[in-house]
């Protein structure tokens, strides 16, 4: 499938390079779709965390959900929006170097484009085990504040309002 020539490149079968362009092309939509998830994610946070942090005066949950919990809730956030942002970017840089390996044929863009995928699965694997940390830290957060939880119930009169 593959042959070498005297100027150390690599060339690729033309069904070999079919398949290959193919990938790459889907690497690249993956990419941006990621991306628009990301900004997407990131504005939806910081909507609802503004929200919250601008109705903390007049809510009687302002007592049972300090500023600095919100605070750090909107820093880990942007923390793992960011781990992401980067892992996504990796694959659309794989995706570019796939598709310059593909124009000019040069192996050096082929070992960086298997690079950039391998990061891509390395940092995949560590972004999950940060994501579920961070959310394991969030629920002992929330099961800390559940004694305040009855005091909350009180001030509604025994029940939560209806919306």
């Amino acid at each position: 499938m593959t042959t070498k020539s005297k100027y150390n490149k690599t060339h690729l079968s033309d069904n070999a390079k079919n398949s290959l362009n193919s990938l790459s092309r889907w690497m690249k939509i993956s990419a941006i779709i990621k991306f628009i998830i990301i900004g997407l994610a990131i504005l939806a946070s910081l909507t609802t965390f503004l929200g919250l942090l601008s109705g903390m005066s007049n809510s009687p949950m302002g007592s049972f959900l300090p500023t600095t919990t919100i605070i750090i809730g909107i820093l880990a956030q942007i923390l793992l929006y960011s781990f992401w942002f980067y892992i996504t970017l990796q694959i659309f840089q794989s995706s570019q170097q796939f598709q310059a390996y593909i124009d000019k044929g040069n192996k050096s863009n082929l070992k960086a484009a298997f690079q950039k995928n391998k990061n891509y699965w390395k940092y995949s694997i560590a972004y999950i085990f940060l994501a579920i940390a961070s959310y394991a830290v969030l629920l002992n957060t929330i099961t800390s504040l559940i004694p305040n939880a009855t005091d909350m119930f009180r001030l509604f009169g025994g029940g939560f309002p209806s919306l």
